[in-house]
C-alpha cells in the first residue's frame, strides 16, 4: 500500500525552497495528477522549467507524489536526461558505443571537447553517451534534438566553432530529426500499410480470433525476446493473478530489491500494452526510423494488441534521443483519435476504448528486457525485475502487461491487413515474416534492409556493399563476432537470432580489438551480476585488454574462457549471462586470429578498430 505523508515525513529534510519554486513544482506534479507512476513525466517537466532537477525540487516532488526522497533521487541519478545543475544552452552528445568508436567517435568527441574550452558551460555542454541509435548514419553530433552528420573530427570542430558564432549549423547540415537510410523496404514492416483496414478487420473479429491469427502467423519477438507473441497474448488475456502492489515506504533498498506486497486476489481487469521505442544495442537504429516515419502502423499494432488482450491503456516508451519526435507523435495520436482508430469506441466497436500516452526516458542496454522497460515507465531505474511473476501476470502497476517493440507492432498491423497466411509464407517455417536489419560499419551502403528470415549473412553483406568484410558483429539474445568463414549462416531464430544490428569490419580492423571493445560494452552494460560473478567480470575485462594489446598467453586464454563460462552459466544474473555468452561465442569464431595473436605475444598490435 502507499503510505500517507506522515509515513515518509522522515525523508523530507533540508532547507525549504522559495515559495514561487515550490508552487511551480507542486503545479507540475498536479498536472500529472500527483501520480507516482508518472514520475518520469514530472521530472522531464521540471527539467524543462528549471533547466535542472536540483535537491530542493527532488524533495518537493517526493512530498507531492508521496514517495521517499531517496527513490526520486535514485531516478534522477539513473536517467541521463536529468541533471542536478543546468546544462549549456547547446547540449552536444556524441555516441561512445563500440560501433561509434569504430567509426571515429572518440576523436570527434575529443575535438568537440577541445573546441568547447573557453566557451563556458552555460553556452554548450558535451556528453558521451552509450548509444544514439544512429550507427547507420556514420559519425554524428546530436545538438539539442537535431542530428548533424560529421565525417571527420575536423568537420566536428568547424561545426562547434560555427555554433559559437551563432550559425545555424543544424539547419545547414540536415534538418530531419531522424534521417532515413532505408535501403530496401519489404512487404511487411517498411512497405505501404493500410492501418485503418488493419484495425477494422481486427475489431470485426473476436479477441480470441485475433490471438488465433497471430498464432497462425507464427509471429515471434523481433528483439532480445523471441517468444511467440500469440502465446504471450493468451497468457495476458486469461491472467487471473494475485496483483502485486508496490511497497512505497521501503522501496528500492538496492537496485535489485523489489519489495512487494500481495494484498488481494483479483482478476486482471486492467491490462497494459507498452511499446519499447529504444534502440538499446550497438549498431541498432530500427526503432528511431519506425517512430519517425511509420508511427501510425506502430500505434495501430498497439490498438490491435490491446483489443486482443483486453487493455484500455498503452504507453510508448520513447528513447531520450528521439525526444524531438514527441510533438509529431502527439499530433499523429490526435489524428488517430479523430479517425476513430484510438480513443473511445474504436472503429465503431462499442465498449472498446484504448488510448496511448508517450513517456520519455533513456535507452541503456538493459532496456531491451521487458521488465526493465516496465520499471522505467513507472519511474524506476531501468533494471530487470526478478521473475516470476512474469509481465503477462504482473507487469505495469502490477497488472498483466504486453511489451513489444515497434517492428513487431508493425508486423501485427500487417497480419491483420493481409491475413496470417500471407505473413507466414515469408521466411522459414520456424521464422516467419521479415526482419529489418541495420547495416553499419565498413560498407558502401549502410542503412536499413527489410529481408525475409532465412537470408544468409553473406547475402545481407552483399546488399550493403560489405563483401570484403573480414569480421561481422551480429546483435541479439546471443550476440557474437563472426569471422568471414562463418557468414554463410542464416538470419533466423533456428540459426543466428539477430535482433537487427549487423556491423561489418574490413581487413584494416583488428578483430581481437573488436572483441575487447564489444566485450567490455556488454560487461559494463548491466549491473545484473551476482556477487560471486563480480570477480569473474573483472578477470574477463582485464584479460580482454591483455589479449587486445598482444600481452596475453595461452594460459590467459584458458582463464578467460573459464571465467566467461562461469558468467554465462550463472543463474539469475540477468544480462550478465549475455556478456559471458558473447565472449565465448566470439572466441570460438575468431580462434584462428586469436591463436595467431598468442603466437606473437609480447608484440603489441595497433588499435586498428579506432582507425
Amino acid at each position: 500500500m502507499r503510505p500517507d505523508r506522515g509515513s515518509i515525513r522522515n525523508y523530507q529534510k533540508g532547507a525549504a525552497m522559495s515559495g514561487a519554486t515550490c508552487t511551480r513544482v507542486q503545479s507540475i506534479c498536479s498536472d500529472f495528477e500527483n501520480d507516482p507512476d508518472r514520475l518520469l513525466d514530472v521530472l522531464h517537466a521540471i527539467q524543462r522549467a528549471f533547466g535542472a532537477v536540483a535537491t530542493d525540487e527532488i524533495r518537493e516532488v517526493a512530498a507531492s507524489l508521496r514517495l521517499p526522497t531517496e527513490r526520486v533521487d535514485q531516478t534522477v541519478t539513473h536517467f541521463s536526461a536529468f541533471t542536478r545543475s543546468p546544462r549549456g544552452r547547446l547540449r552536444i552528445r556524441v555516441a561512445d558505443d563500440p560501433v561509434a568508436r569504430m567509426l571515429g567517435s572518440g576523436a570527434i568527441g575529443d575535438r568537440v571537447a577541445d573546441e568547447l574550452v573557453g566557451m563556458g558551460t552555460t553556452h554548450a555542454s558535451l556528453e558521451r553517451v552509450s548509444c544514439l541509435g544512429t550507427a547507420d548514419l556514420g559519425p554524428v553530433l546530436w545538438i539539442n534534438d537535431t542530428i548533424v552528420p560529421v565525417a571527420t573530427h575536423e568537420e566536428a570542430g568547424r561545426a562547434v566553432r560555427n555554433l559559437a558564432r551563432g550559425s545555424d549549423v543544424a539547419g545547414a547540415a540536415k534538418r530531419e530529426r531522424v534521417p532515413s537510410r532505408v535501403r530496401m523496404a519489404g512487404r511487411i514492416v517498411l512497405g505501404p500499410t493500410d492501418e485503418a483496414t488493419a484495425v477494422r478487420r481486427a475489431l470485426s473479429m473476436s479477441p480470441a480470433e485475433v490471438i488465433r491469427s497471430v498464432k497462425t502467423a507464427r509471429l515471434r519477438g523481433r528483439g532480445l525476446d523471441s517468444l511467440p507473441s500469440g502465446i504471450k497474448w493468451s497468457f495476458a488475456r486469461s491472467a487471473t493473478i494475485e496483483r502485486a502492489e508496490h511497497d512505497w515506504g521501503e522501496q528500492m533498498a538496492s537496485s535489485r530489491d523489489y519489495a512487494r506486497e500481495f494484498d488481494r486476489f483479483t482478476t486482471g481487469e486492467k491490462r497494459y500494452v507498452i511499446c519499447n521505442a529504444c534502440d538499446c544495442e550497438p549498431g541498432l537504429s530500427v526503432a528511431g526510423v519506425l517512430m519517425g516515419e511509420h508511427p501510425r502502423r506502430v500505434f495501430a499494432g498497439m490498438a490491435i494488441t490491446a483489443y486482443a488482450i483486453g487493455a484500455e491503456q498503452g504507453i510508448v516508451y520513447l528513447a531520450e534521443e528521439l525526444a524531438g519526435l514527441k510533438p509529431d507523435l502527439e499530433r499523429e495520436l490526435a489524428n488517430l483519435r479523430l479517425a476513430g482508430l484510438i480513443g473511445d469506441d474504436i472503429a465503431g466497436r462499442r465498449g472498446f476504448g484504448f488510448d496511448i500516452r508517450i513517456v520519455l526516458g533513456s535507452g541503456p542496454y538493459a532496456l531491451g528486457e521487458e521488465t526493465a522497460v516496465i520499471n522505467a515507465c513507472e519511474g524506476r531505474p531501468s533494471v530487470p525485475r526478478p521473475r516470476p511473476p512474469f509481465p503477462t501476470q504482473a507487469g505495469y502497476r502490477g497488472w498483466p502487461t504486453i511489451v513489444h517493440g515497434p517492428e513487431l507492432l508493425c508486423c501485427v498491423a500487417k497480419i491483420m491487413e493481409l491475413g496470417p497466411a500471407t505473413f507466414a509464407e515469408l521466411g522459414t517455417p520456424e521464422s516467419t515474416g521479415t526482419k529489418v536489419l541495420c547495416l553499419s560499419g565498413d560498407c558502401r551502403a549502410p542503412g536499413l534492409f527489410e529481408v525475409p528470415f532465412g537470408v544468409t549473412l553473406d547475402e545481407v553483406l552483399g546488399m550493403a556493399g560489405a563483401e570484403d568484410a573480414e569480421t561481422v558483429f551480429v546483435s541479439g539474445p546471443s550476440p557474437a563476432l563472426f569471422n568471414r568463414s562463418r557468414t554463410s549462416r542464416r538470419t533466423a531464430y533456428e540459426d543466428v537470432a539477430c535482433s537487427g544490428a549487423i556491423v561489418a569490419a574490413g581487413a584494416r580492423r583488428d578483430p581481437v580489438r573488436l572483441l575487447a571493445d564489444f566485450g567490455r560494452f556488454y560487461l559494463d552494460a548491466t549491473d545484473q551480476f551476482r556477487d560471486e560473478q563480480v570477480k569473474d567480470r573483472s578477470i574477463v575485462a582485464g584479460l580482454l585488454g591483455r589479449l587486445a594489446e598482444g600481452q596475453a598467453s595461452r594460459g590467459d586464454l584458458g582463464e578467460l574462457v573459464e571465467a566467461a563460462g562461469r558468467i554465462a552459466d550463472a543463474p539469475d544474473s540477468g544480462f550478465g549471462r549475455t556478456a559471458g555468452r558473447f565472449v565465448l561465442a566470439s572466441i570460438e569464431s575468431l580462434r584462428p586470429g586469436i591463436e595467431d595473436r598468442l603466437a606473437r605475444a609480447g608484440s603489441p598490435q595497433p588499435h586498428a578498430s579506432q582507425a
